[in-house]
């Protein structure tokens, strides 16, 4: 489900990654847009929340293996 879940969202981010430069003004001293900007370090950090989490459950899935097994 995580796994997914992180996919999807690092497939989000690399397309607004893309749009971001398409934006990019080429020699001009324009800012990038904010908003892009924005959402792309959002979905970062949804990313890494979700690989935290991710890896905490296998960590205890593989202990309730363990001590099963």
């Amino acid at each position: 489900m995580n796994s997914e879940a992180i996919e999807v969202l690092e497939k989000e981010m690399a397309l607004k990654q893309k749009l971001l430069y398409k934006q990019q003004p080429v020699g001009s001293k324009r800012k990038a847009p904010v908003v892009l900007l924005h959402d792309i370090a959002a979905l970062k950090k949804s990313i890494k929340a979700l690989r935290k989490q991710h890896i905490k459950a296998q960590k205890k899935r593989n202990a309730l293996k363990e001590k099963w097994a």
